[in-house]
């Protein structure tokens, strides 16, 4: 002991009690508790004294009177024969203000390496919560072991004042840990390295602020456990596997394993604990200068926020992700969610040190924590494994194998937070979309350390069926839906929730505490991409939850997520079977997109899992459902792991499109079944060559896409499609052998005017035959001009300032383009609609020598095409007209429209429409969907559109074969004319074709279908075809409707004259299974009601402007309804062509409508005059419900598919959605197709019996 230090007998005889067991670990060293002394002690330095606590509680006291005093005036020396260099330090220490540089000082004695020399002395301070945080100095500590703890970012607030903390510090072996206690735990502070051979001789504390010291203790030290050694350990791994524990102990440090294959060199793993980092916002004063002042105000301010030891990474072949041991934050939670995780952040989890990870080795496979990782490379099993840490203390354990797999069976282990069963009612989606093309719920992962989900990884195979055990929590008002699924869940980019092999059963609800079993058939064979053939991830995920999301987000989608009502099933265990046989099909070509010469195949790849007799059954549809082919092969396998593989030739090979599926079944039981398709095109007959207006966009491989130019450039040449995005990396000399240019010059705004006008010159190099550049891409728009509807934009300060750098911009860049490329035609716009943009130009009198057309890129969505790509075309030439450009028209930029297929209203084809009305319009870039359905959380956007499933199965849609076929009909075609047919919702274009100088025609209506006279003179040769390519002579009369078809004749059509009355046979829902709730006979049992609804005021984006209007009401006697109500608008004044007018007519005593409907409808007789009608309900509870749209992203755009629309002729029934349950889908913006606004006076829920109110309507003078 210190000879300055009065120590007490007793304190003498425990630290002589200690010296005789140091050897032992947890043995006490010193200890000193400062209760046995007065208030000054002779070893003391000025502003240290004894202070009582209570009664006969004592500390240690420094209140020092310079910086960094220390507390002794010589440390305290430990006895030469109790120094070690295992030991742990610790004390309490309690700040009294705010200074934070208070440091305990350890001093040490280095032993000659040889044991004869002098060694040498040397100290190591631990600093404890300075403002950067803790850390270690002295003793060499440049080389300390790699520390993110040590700026504060990545760790607590201070410790608080005035409140008793616990620190230790730990040596083992040279390795030095600082821990402190924060919020009740130890937590890890800072390391650092010292020899090993120091032994500790001395301690001393220094501060600059007032703190109190107590009960310092040193005691001798080990960690519990085995301990892995400084040069490793190696395990033999028997045949049958290895199961081991490893628990790293200190934050940071990283272990090593080396697994020896028999390879050359082992695949080596490299784990290492880290800290996870969140973004949030807290309000923060922000200063900015106003008016040459500065001011100070609060505002919410975007920060990162840091967790610390809460992951470990993994890195190694084949390898790379991060083991989460309490949840991962960002990208997977809202704000409150994350709010309350941390609210409870202790109880979600442990530190990453102090996790204990389970590893087990069977074969080559590597098993985490009972999810499989991945599959160790190497020339076979894995043989041995060595094991080595940065830190001498991470502990192992050898543990008992647990079999998980057999041949034929794998055991999905439940998630470790969950030791019994896991209820399902936990499942949400948590994060979903967002930043328009993220998701955080596909980009999940078993290793997310998310105890809400049922989330296992297990190896690639094709699990055929699956057996869960459960039972059910007894609560009445939850599900009792169970769905399994697997998948390949991706970090990056999420997956498509169309790449998943799922079942959904509704189960017979049980008593609580009854447990049974439930069978469940996957359709494995619509994932063999992830099963077989992607190869960046040797695992597949399973996920067992409740319920599948009732309803649909529209613009953003949330297929597959989990349900709203809770499940009330609890999951006990899950067995997945895997099929006996195995099967995957490879596509004969690129897409299955033959010419009818070619031949038309696929090839099926089948593998024994067990030997057996298995037969593989083909059945081919055509396009009208019929079955035009089976087949049957029989396979017999003698040995597992036996391999063969099957040609199928397809007979039917007509021009169409195909679907077929390719069923591998044993005995009559089906194992595995393909849905594939093909498409037959006929020869190609094209004559256009570089002029052709025909563009495809290009992703090269974003998203899943087709990526080089091997891939989809032979698919664009088969298409007929001579434009894409050459995006720098080709050339039009490089895909010469596809006949393919540079669709239009990008936009090109970026550096100098040098730096522009090299590029200029470098792109019509690359593409000499392009023709088309534009300037501005997304630009942004200005306010709606108000010219378009006779006023005036009124234009503040600050847009003027908008405008006017608009104007600059585009004056720069139309210059540049002149001068470096005179010849190339400069289309602004390609913003949307772009007519705000454009207006911007046009006030301040962009010269028209810099404009040859303007951009238009409006998306279309869901809304029919003459409703809005016609519409756009129309506003734009129109703001031209105002403004005096007298012959600009408008043009399609390279992002137009996007049509996605599950959105399409049934028996309808936009993307026709669209292509049609842009070639009646003069365009000379037409936009074709040549594309693939993206793999990725793209597809939940609206722009996912695809000809093809997604890549690698590359599946053809119909799409594909319409595309085909409308490029070859409308090759070489100029615009005639648009020939009357008695309606105006009735279309007829006229083309005429340069190759051949036959006239082609386009017909179809924009809604429902009727009969047409069509009238050619005597001896026309007339050839209709289907956008299928289904070819028939033309008759007298043909039918139009939503799908355009095509005719092609030597003379000119005469007319087009169609009957006044459709037939809707494609819409859903079956108006002759309706009920009558309030009949519109009688004109006196209604009300018109005229005047402003604020319900029905445009809102600023709106794409439909209204105004009250004037009508008359009348009851009057229909030929085929007999008595209705007529309702007729009287023109009063003039009204601009884009502007309707409504008004509504009330019950005059609602009625109440029986039971609970789904759907609510009213017939009406159209006059195709694109007017729209409103319902008006009331419910239960007395709130008014109008189906006016519901807000949010379009605003009060409602009803973008025109299911309100009185876009046909004669009578229909309109109908409108109100639950899920309804067979009618609008695709508008809005969650569950729900277009009702209501008047926020109850409690937001439409509570039934519902009463009808009223009909609005909304009526145009022009359409």
């Amino acid at each position: 002991m210190h000879p300055q230090l009065k120590w007490q007998k007793s304190l003498l005889a425990f630290a002589l009690l200690g010296a005789t067991s140091a050897a032992l670990p947890g043995a006490t060293i010193l200890y000193e508790p400062f209760d046995h002394y007065g208030d000054h002690v002779e070893n003391f330095t000025n502003g240290t004294h004894i202070s009582e606590h209570t009664g006969s509680l004592k500390m240690l006291t420094l209140n020092p009177e310079k910086p960094n005093a220390q507390a002794l005036k010589k440390p305290i020396a430990i006895p030469a024969d109790l120094q070690t260099g295992n030991f742990k330090y610790s004390f309490l220490v309690n700040f009294r203000d705010d200074k934070r540089q208070f440091s305990a000082n350890l001093n040490f004695f280095e032993k000659s390496p040889d044991g004869k020399g002098k060694g040498k002395t040397a100290s190591l301070t631990a600093v404890i919560d300075w403002a950067q945080g803790s850390r270690f100095t002295g003793y060499n500590c440049k080389s300390a072991h790699p520390n993110v703890s040590t700026l504060r970012k990545y760790k607590h607030n201070y410790l608080p004042n005035r409140r008793w903390a616990k620190v230790e510090v730990r040596v083992f072996k040279g390795a030095v840990t600082l821990w402190v206690e924060r919020d009740g735990k130890m937590q890890f502070e800072a390391s650092t390295r010292i020899p090993e051979n120091a032994v500790l001789t001395g301690l001393n504390f220094s501060s600059a602020g007032s703190i109190q010291l107590d009960d310092l203790k040193v005691e001798t030290y080990q960690p519990a456990g085995t301990v892995i050694p400084a040069d490793g350990i190696t395990l033999e791994v028997p045949a049958e596997g290895l199961r081991f524990s490893m628990r790293t102990m200190v934050p940071n440090t990283q272990v090593t394993m080396a697994m020896n294959t028999g390879s050359e060199k082992p695949a080596v793993y490299t784990f290492q604990s880290a800290q996870q980092q969140y973004q949030t916002q807290e309000l923060q004063n922000v200063s900015k200068l106003v008016d040459g002042k500065l001011v100070t105000e609060r505002k919410p301010v975007n920060i990162t926020k840091y967790l610390y030891d809460n992951l470990l990474t993994v890195s190694g072949p084949g390898a790379k992700d991060k083991l989460y041991t309490r949840p991962y934050l960002q990208w997977r939670y809202e704000d409150h969610q994350i709010a309350s995780l941390l609210g409870d952040w202790d109880r979600q989890g442990t530190d990453a040190a102090d996790h204990t990870f389970e590893f087990q080795i069977i074969g080559n496979q590597l098993w985490i924590d009972d999810n499989f990782y991945c599959n160790i490379p190497g020339d076979g099993p894995v043989k041995s494994i060595k094991i080595g840490s940065g830190y001498p203390w991470s502990e192992f354990k050898v543990l008992p194998l647990k079999k998980l797999e057999n041949s034929l069976t794998l055991d999905v282990p439940l998630p470790s937070a969950f030791k019994d069963h896991f209820p399902t009612a936990l499942c949400q989606e948590n994060k979903g979309t967002y930043m328009l093309e993220c998701d955080g719920y596909l980009s999940r992962s078993p290793f997310d350390g998310a105890r809400d989900c049922y989330l296992r990884s297990i190896p690639k195979a094709q699990y055929n069926r699956a057996i869960v055990t459960y039972s059910m929590d007894g609560d009445p008002e939850k599900s009792t839906d169970l769905t399994l699924r697997l998948t390949q869940f991706n970090r990056n980019g999420g997956r498509s929730p169309a790449a998943m092999a799922q079942a959904t059963m509704t189960l017979p609800r049980i008593k609580e505490g009854e447990i049974r079993t439930v069978e469940m058939d996957l359709p494995i064979g619509d994932i063999q991409d992830i099963v077989f053939m992607e190869k960046h991830r040797d695992a597949m995920d399973v996920e067992v939850l409740g319920g599948l999301y009732e309803k649909n987000q529209y613009y953003m989608g949330r297929y597959n997520k989990p349900a709203i009502r809770r499940s009330s099933v609890r999951v006990h265990g899950v067995k997945l079977i895997k099929s006996p046989a195995t099967l995957m099909i490879r596509n004969g070509i690129l897409g299955n997109l033959f010419y009818i010469y070619e031949d038309v195949h696929v090839t099926a790849e089948t593998a024994a899992v067990r030997p057996g007799n298995y037969t593989l059954v083909w059945l081919v549809k055509d396009s009208d459902g019929n079955v035009v082919e089976q087949a049957t092969d029989e396979i017999r396998f003698s040995a597992a792991g036996e391999k063969k593989e099957i040609k199928h030739t397809f007979r039917k090979r007509d021009v169409g499109y195909y679907e077929y599926t390719a069923t591998l079944k044993e005995g009559s039981r089906d194992l595995v079944t393909f849905n594939g398709s093909y498409v037959c095109i006929p020869p190609d007959t094209r004559k256009a060559g570089y002029e052709s207006p025909y563009y495809g966009w290009n992703f090269d491989g974003s998203h899943g896409a087709f990526k080089g130019k091997e891939q989809w450039g032979e698919l664009f040449k088969r298409f007929g499609i001579r434009r894409t995005m050459l995006r720098g990396k080709y050339t039009e000399e490089g895909l010469k052998e596809y006949k393919l240019l540079q669709g239009q010059f990008p936009y090109n705004s970026r550096g100098t005017d040098a730096d522009i006008a090299k590029r200029i010159r470098k792109l019509v190099a690359d593409s000499p035959h392009a023709t088309q550049a534009i300037i501005f891409h997304e630009s942004g728009n200005g306010p709606f001009p108000l010219e378009l509807i006779g006023g005036k934009t009124e234009i503040t300060p600050e847009q003027e300032k908008r405008d006017k750098a608009k104007f600059d911009q585009a004056m720069r860049l139309a210059r540049l383009w002149r001068e470096n490329a005179p010849h190339i035609k400069l289309v602004i716009g390609n913003s949307g609609e772009s007519v705000g943009l454009i207006a911007q130009l046009f006030r301040q009198n962009f010269p028209r020598e810099l404009i040859d057309a303007m951009g238009e890129e409006s998306v279309g969505m869901t809304m029919p095409p003459e409703a809005s790509t016609a519409m756009a075309y129309w506003k734009l030439r129109e703001l031209a007209r105002i403004y005096g450009y007298k012959d600009l028209m408008p043009e399609a930029c390279y992002e137009w429209k996007s049509r996605t297929g599950r959105y399409a209203t049934p028996g309808t084809d936009f993307s026709s429409r669209d292509r049609l009305i842009a070639l009646a319009w003069g365009n000379k870039l037409v936009p074709i969907g040549m594309g693939v359905e993206y793999d990725n959380s793209y597809y939940n956007t609206i722009w996912c559109g695809g000809s093809f499933s997604r890549n690698p199965l590359t599946q053809p849609r119909p799409g594909a074969l319409v595309n085909c076929i409308f490029t070859q009909v409308f090759d070489q075609v100029q615009f005639l004319r648009m020939i009357p047919t008695g309606s105006l919702t009735a279309y007829a274009l006229e083309f005429k074709r340069a190759a051949d100088g036959r006239f082609i025609y386009a017909l179809w209506t924009a809604r429902g279908h009727v009969k047409g006279a069509i009238t050619f003179p005597v001896g026309t040769k007339a050839t209709h075809i289907t956008t299928l390519g289904k070819e028939k002579v033309c008759s007298g009369t043909e039918v139009l409707g939503p799908v355009p078809f095509y005719i092609v004749a030597d003379k000119k059509m005469e007319s087009v004259q169609v009957e006044m009355q459709r037939t809707f046979a494609n819409e859903p829902g079956d108006p002759a299974r309706a009920t009558v709730a309030a009949p519109m006979d009688n004109a006196d049992v209604w009300t018109l009601v005229t005047g402003e609804d604020k319900r029905l005021i445009p809102a600023g984006n709106s794409k439909f402007l209204r105004r009250p209007g004037k009508f008359t009401v009348s009851t009057v006697k229909d030929d085929l309804k007999g008595d209705c109500i007529e309702v007729k608008l009287v023109p009063e004044g003039d009204c601009p062509a884009l502007i309707s007018e409504y008004g509504f007519l009330r019950m005059k005593t609602p009625v109440e409508i029986a039971g609970t409907p789904d759907t609510v409808g009213v017939w009406v007789k159209g006059n195709s005059s694109w007017g729209k009608i409103f319902l008006e309900l009331e419910d239960a509870d007395g709130e008014v419900w109008l189906s006016a749209g519901s807000g949010g992203y379009g605003c009060d755009t409602y009803d973008w598919p025109g299911l309100m629309d009185l876009n046909y002729d004669g009578w229909h029934f309109l109908r409108m959605p109100l639950t899920a349950k309804s067979p009618v889908k609008n695709h508008s913006p809005g969650d569950n197709h729900w277009q009702w606004q209501r008047e926020r006076t109850g409690d937001g829920k439409l509570t039934y019996p519902v009463k009808v109110r009223g009909v609005g309507f909304m009526l145009n003078r022009k359409s």
